[in-house]
């Protein structure tokens, strides 16, 4: 199916973008952060890094390049077809930035980081993803940006990522003092993505049909 192949082209488009490199700083400070003892968890920084980082690929999902929302309205294209790959691509680029800051951060703590930790974190930014995919589908229609970099906009775009995060980070914390981490990241995984099926794909592919020509001023004129 045409859509299939936004899959490769995000991924491309991902290593291409400069917006990308600022992966590169925050490289340098999360193994710095994951020794402060004030951290509920080494992770923690990793975690805050990734979605930071990844912001645009959430919020920003149809201007990630000039044109890209116009080169695709002008083709026969499944909406719903095209976010989930979309989303899909986010979430895997989301969990590959992890999986690096994590492994940074394991190489130079000083201390013993269980494996366990990693794999409850890897889940966590997993749930996190997802929660953020149906948020950023929304925004991503009601306020574009025509353009990524590292404006102030992008920096306000980046922190309302941490926070929709912080959010779906504490019904992680409360269920798993009830039932247990994995079971309750099981769950909350499940629960999020039977949302984002029934939910969030068909309403953002309905509100996007209806929105496209504005879309395209905002983007345009922005």
């Amino acid at each position: 199916m045409p859509e299939t192949l936004l899959f490769p082209i995000e991924v491309r488009r991902f290593f291409e973008e400069p917006r990308s490199t600022v992966i590169l700083p925050a490289a340098i400070l999360v193994p710095f952060l994951s020794l402060w003892p004030y951290f509920s968890s080494p992770w923690v920084p990793a975690l805050a890094a990734t979605f930071a980082c990844m912001e645009p690929h959430y919020l920003n999902m149809w201007s990630l390049w000039p044109h890209q929302l116009e080169g695709l309205a002008l083709r026969p294209i499944d909406w719903r077809r095209a976010i989930a790959v979309k989303n899909l691509a986010a979430l895997c680029l989301t969990l590959l930035v992890f999986s690096l800051f994590a492994a940074i951060s394991y190489y130079f703590h000083s201390g013993t980081i269980p494996v366990t930790g990693f794999l409850i974190a890897f889940q966590d930014c997993a749930v996190a993803g997802m929660v953020l995919a149906m948020f950023g589908n929304n925004y991503s229609i009601v306020s574009p940006r025509s353009r990524i970099g590292w404006t102030l906009s992008d920096m306000a775009a980046s922190i309302l990522a941490l926070i929709v995060v912080g959010i779906a980070m504490i019904p992680i914390i409360v269920l798993s003092y009830l039932i247990g981490p994995w079971s309750a990241r099981g769950i909350l995984f499940f629960l999020a993505l039977l949302l984002w099926t029934t939910w969030s794909l068909p309403g953002t592919a309905a509100r996007l049909t209806h929105s496209i020509p504005e879309l395209w001023t905002t983007t345009t004129y922005s």
